[in-house]
């Protein structure tokens, strides 16, 4: 396939549902839904709904499962979005956005090499060994959004971070560790120069760092402000909950409220299809109740006939 979605579950029931739900909320804010693939370490109820299912045998049941999207992957030209995640706006415009990308990119800021009082780089350059070298620029990126084009050049990269990974306690960086993922992905795209990509300022949005949001469900309306920069913002496309945040209200009414419109969609259909079948019981019964006459009349032209 030239291009589809794909997202990640493995381990607790959990993260399939909340990789269903995901995939729900893509499917009711757009009109051309694409191939959405997922990866998992097992079947259920929730990856029958997938266009692809893409299991693994080893899944290490944490950070390391993302690294696989890169291989095994259906698609040629992917994007991947975290599975504690719910669309609120038509996401098949991100195809737009990462036309010109590098064969590997996400959202994220991009440093100089010369380390910037007050800045928010997560490392220096002689923290990292060899990837800190012949470098232009540092790198920061959020690893719940990201796009893919299979290449060498990808391969190449992704065969650094798994070397990263198997030497990370040797590098020095400055946040926490449970953003390894990123920690690792930010040195390797500076390293393999690839680039993040920048999309409009109100498309995505990293739910813990929402401190004002409200949602309009029912008129697609949406406004929100963050700990960035306290700025409103309109009509967002997509948030990235983060586990944790999947048990607030606004994602569970989200996901209430796309159920119901489901349901009554399929309701209406069924309305619909049975009105239909109900005129063309209608019509056929016309046409027979028509025909039965005909032969009636034609009998009864042919018995005055012969009267006469």
């Amino acid at each position: 396939m030239e291009k589809g979605f794909i997202t990640i579950a493995t381990g607790d029931e959990l993260y399939y549902r909340l990789a269903y739900n995901l995939l729900k909320s893509y499917k009711f804010y757009t009109s051309s839904p694409m191939s959405f693939a997922i990866i998992c370490d097992k079947e259920n109820e929730y990856t029958k709904y997938f266009d692809y299912v893409i299991k693994i045998d080893d899944s290490k049941k944490n950070f390391m499962d993302k690294f696989e999207i890169f291989d095994k992957s259906p698609f040629e030209n992917t994007i991947f979005i975290d599975a504690d995640s719910l669309a609120y706006n038509d996401l098949n415009v991100l195809w737009n956005y990462f036309e010109t990308s590098t064969d590997f990119s996400c959202i994220g800021e991009e440093f100089s090499i010369i380390p910037q009082e007050k800045e928010d780089c997560w490392y220096e350059l002689q923290d990292v060994g060899k990837y800190g070298e012949n470098v232009d620029y540092r790198c920061r990126c959020h690893a719940g959004l990201m796009y893919f084009r299979k290449s060498e050049r990808l391969t190449k990269m992704r065969d650094d971070c798994f070397d990263l990974i198997n030497n990370y306690n040797i590098y020095k960086f400055k946040i926490r560790s449970d953003s390894i993922d990123e920690c690792v992905l930010a040195v390797t795209m500076a390293y393999n120069n690839m680039h993040v990509t920048n999309i409009p300022e109100n498309f995505f949005e990293f739910f813990p760092g929402i401190t004002y949001l409200k949602l309009k469900l029912k008129k697609n309306y949406s406004e929100y402000k963050t700990c960035w920069d306290n700025l409103t913002r309109k009509n967002i496309s997509l948030i990235h909950f983060g586990t944790k945040s999947t048990k607030t209200p606004y994602y569970v009414f989200t996901i209430k409220f796309i159920n119901y419109e489901n349901k009554q969609k399929k309701s209406l259909f069924g309305k619909i299809l049975y009105e239909k079948q109900l005129l063309l019981f209608v019509l056929k019964l016309n046409h027979k109740i028509s025909t039965f006459f005909k032969k009636i009349f034609i009998k009864l032209k042919l018995i005055f006939k012969k009267s006469k």
